[in-house]
């Protein structure tokens, strides 16, 4: 099932400094990095391609940790890059500035008026180009990780991840998912002709052991090289990947993989 919804406004890069989702007040002295360490040591094994990471504080628009490949990812100097985050706006593809906005702003709308026990379950993706170290363009695709909110629901800080898609993504347009999978909906915020759409599509659920080999399957790994890595036989990992190509209606790995980044499984 698809439906097209209403059509969302781009964004300046400053408009998001003054998101009301956002607090503009002393917070609480907490440390995020600590509290995000479980997640970022676990990047390593599910990344599908190279990424660095970064935590914002949102009441100061910092960067108060960041790691992975920053400098091979992007032209910018690790501490530099720490400074402020217009960094990361200033490498983006300035056609994909407007839209990236738009998906932000709806997302830091989104996001706090969810059901706490809903929030674990909801997560948006973006795709669009950044340039990397030789100031070239290429395609990555960015998650906003658990975002951490004040006791009036505004946000303070928040974890990113960037993975490198360039080899899977070479062209097309700005794009945010997000993926419930309390629903088993995916929602595509995309940019076609100067204009923002969304369209909701309802989704065959993928199991957690389906969600492994996918993320395999992404970074290219045979049938049997993901029983080796999973103690699983070879048919067995054959068998998920034939009921996963069953449920999103694909005709190959390389096309399941495109659908199932399109959709924010990945």
């Amino acid at each position: 099932m698809n439906k097209q919804a209403a059509i969302l406004t781009p964004l300046s890069v400053d408009t998001l400094r003054t998101h009301p989702a956002i607090s503009h007040a002393a917070k609480k002295e907490i440390d995020a990095h600590e509290i995000y360490k479980p997640i970022i040591d676990g990047f390593e094994k599910f990344a599908i391609g190279p990424f660095f990471w970064f935590v914002i504080d949102f009441t100061t628009w910092k960067h108060t940790a960041g790691g992975g490949a920053i400098e091979t990812m992007t032209p910018l100097n690790k501490n530099i890059f720490q400074a402020d985050n217009m960094l990361i706006h200033s490498i983006t593809h300035p056609d994909d500035i407007p839209a990236i906005m738009a998906f932000t702003n709806f997302w830091m709308s989104h996001y706090p008026n969810l059901p706490d026990e809903k929030r674990p379950h909801v997560k948006p993706t973006l795709y669009f180009r950044i340039k990397n170290v030789n100031h070239e363009y290429y395609w990555v695709m960015v998650q906003y990780l658990n975002g951490i909110l004040n006791e009036k629901k505004q946000w303070i800080y928040g974890l990113i991840i960037v993975t490198d898609i360039s080899h899977i993504k070479k062209n097309g347009d700005p794009l945010m998912t997000i993926l419930d999978t309390s629903d088993v909906k995916s929602t595509r915020f995309f940019y076609t002709d100067k204009d923002l759409f969304s369209q909701m599509q309802i989704i065959n659920k993928l199991t957690g052991r389906e969600i492994e080999i996918l993320g395999y399957l992404s970074r290219g790994f045979s049938s049997k090289q993901i029983a080796s890595q999973l103690g699983l036989s070879i048919k067995t990992v054959d068998n998920h990947r034939q009921n996963m190509l069953r449920k999103t209606a694909t005709k190959s790995s390389a096309e399941l993989v495109n659908y199932c980044i399109h959709l924010g499984y990945l």
